[in-house]
């Protein structure tokens, strides 16, 4: 195991633009997902949201995860900008959790908006239980991320989900392309991530 994570990090240290599936690695994540769904009028509670709320969470659910991912990438925290090994996961994927959870508490005790408040509990709870099985086994965030991101969009949007499988099995071949994953590890980072926010919608 060891020597297959340190074949995947000299693999991830090589060029970044010399590899098309690593640029659609990088750029399809769950802080950018979150920023999406924050800032695109859904409901017409989001439009009317107060600028305060929106710039708060887009605070805590996409600049300071994507700011900490920076540091401990250009500070050496971490092997590859991928954390391939499993270990290297656990205290940032805790870290981004825990600030997941601040941020669900804020928008519960304050009153949020109602779709932002959903947003906040949603990931909160899939980062919750994604880390617990990081700390057993090495899911794939990237995969739970975009099919979060697509069952979300295409509730509040009305449009067709199987319109947004093909990103969906773009970001899952990505994944296993640059060697960071298994199959099986992007097809559990898939059904964890359905079965979450199915739940969640279900009681929403």
């Amino acid at each position: 195991m060891f020597r297959k994570e340190q074949q995947n990090i000299l693999y991830n240290n090589k060029s970044f633009f010399s590899n098309p599936w690593r640029i659609i690695s990088y750029f399809f994540q769950i802080p950018i997902f979150a920023a999406f769904l924050v800032i695109l009028p859904m409901e017409k509670n989001v439009i009317q949201a107060n600028v305060i709320w929106k710039g708060l969470i887009l605070l805590n659910l996409f600049l300071i995860p994507s700011v900490y991912g920076i540091y401990i990438y250009k500070n050496k925290i971490i092997s590859d900008e991928n954390i391939s090994r499993r270990e290297e996961r656990v205290p940032q994927f805790v870290f981004i959790t825990i600030l997941y959870g601040v941020n669900f508490f804020i928008t519960s005790f304050w009153n949020a908006p109602s779709y932002l408040y959903f947003l906040s509990e949603n990931f909160f709870y899939l980062s919750a239980i994604l880390t617990c099985i990081t700390f057993f086994w090495k899911i794939s965030i990237h995969v739970a991320g975009i099919v979060n991101f697509i069952i979300l969009l295409s509730y509040f949007t009305k449009i067709s989900i199987l319109l947004f499988i093909p990103l969906v099995i773009m970001v899952a071949i990505s994944r296993i392309k640059i060697k960071n994953h298994s199959l099986s590890e992007v097809l559990a980072g898939a059904l964890v991530a359905f079965l979450v926010t199915y739940v969640l919608l279900l009681y929403k």
